[in-house]
């Protein structure tokens, strides 16, 4: 009996090993990306030391439910709002997504996200309803950041600026 389950565990071992689950694959920039000029160390992400996630979960209201890293939540107009972090967040990417902060399920909805042209410390979010109406809707954000903003790279003879 332990020699077949051991038979077994060495069987599936090889199964996975040959399948690609337990097989490390190597970096390589796809050709495309090559042929464009980049490589491996622009392509890949960076090690998570050097970026900062900051973010914030706001309530409809525009009051701001949790941070991290986010020092104000408003609502400025009819599903318009602004998230204000403590720095420049020119340089990020920013993810949003409709939510609310408890366990109440969410409204269906669309959302929308950008810089906030009047202040390089926030980010602007549009909430809409299901048929594209905008409406006041709690949501959840990311904002991922460079930790160094010196250190980035920003090229912008480059077509993707990088």
């Amino acid at each position: 009996m332990l020699a077949k389950s051991m038979f077994i565990s060495f069987g599936l071992g090889l199964s996975l090993l040959n399948c690609g689950i337990a097989q490390a694959l190597p970096k390589t920039t796809p050709p495309n990306l090559v042929a464009q000029g980049y490589n491996e160390r622009e392509f890949y992400a960076p090690a998570s030391d050097s970026v900062k996630i900051r973010g914030a979960v706001v309530n409809s209201d525009g009051t701001l439910a949790r941070s991290l890293g986010a020092i104000s939540s408003s609502l400025l107009a009819t599903g318009a709002y602004e998230v204000v972090f403590p720095r420049d967040v020119s340089n990020c990417i920013y993810n949003a997504t409709p939510g609310v902060p408890g366990l109440d399920d969410p409204q269906p909805g669309e959302i929308s996200v950008g810089l906030r042209r009047t202040n390089s410390r926030a980010v602007f979010i549009a909430t809409f309803d299901s048929s594209g109406q905008p409406s006041n809707n709690g949501f959840h954000l990311t904002v991922t950041c460079p930790a160094n903003l010196k250190a980035d790279r920003y090229n912008p003879g480059r077509p993707d600026g990088y």
